[in-house]
């Protein structure tokens, strides 16, 4: 009989090293591909919310344009029809921040198809066709999205800007 029975240790044991290395390696190109998603989602989202937004503004500045000549209501091109404007895309935009300073209007040069212009001076022209009885109005929104991934903010310098324009006509 033997007392001292050599024992090899069993491939189970050996592997959980292994296993926890593999882990250590994969982690962090998991987190990293999460969080690029992450800031894919929130650029595509902030997109969505600002095109709605400028839809809606434009939309409301037609209304206004097309109700000019009821009683009471703002004159074209007055303040009180750029603040309607700029309001209705304020209310339209949760998830989203920026301020009055990003709705912008168009001086018309472009003829309407500005799209997403490098610089953008503030323009309240919303407009462009003249202040008495325009056929179009002209809403252009401009937001600067944060990138939150640090790889990816030093590889795209930080952020994305993100913009639309919409046009609405009057009829």
């Amino acid at each position: 009989m033997r007392l001292f029975v050599q024992r090899r240790p069993s491939r189970r044991r050996r592997s959980r090293g292994q296993a926890l290395l593999e882990f250590a390696f994969v982690l962090p190109i998991f987190l990293l591909i999460l969080m690029i998603l992450l800031d894919f989602g929130r650029v595509v989202y902030a997109q969505y919310t600002i095109t709605q937004d400028a839809r809606e503004a434009s939309r409301v500045g037609v209304a206004q344009d097309a109700a000019a000549d009821t009683p009471g209501a703002c004159p074209v091109g007055s303040a009180c029809k750029i603040a309607a404007i700029r309001l209705a895309a304020l209310a339209m935009h949760p998830g989203v921040t920026y301020g009055g300073t990003e709705i912008r209007g168009e001086d018309g040069s472009s003829g309407g198809n500005s799209g997403c212009p490098a610089t953008v001076s503030p323009n309240d022209n919303f407009y462009p066709d003249g202040t008495d009885g325009g056929d179009r109005v002209v809403v252009n929104i401009q937001v600067v999205v944060p990138i939150i991934t640090p790889i990816i903010s030093n590889v795209v310098g930080g952020a994305f800007t993100v913009c639309t324009q919409s046009v609405g006509y009057v009829q």
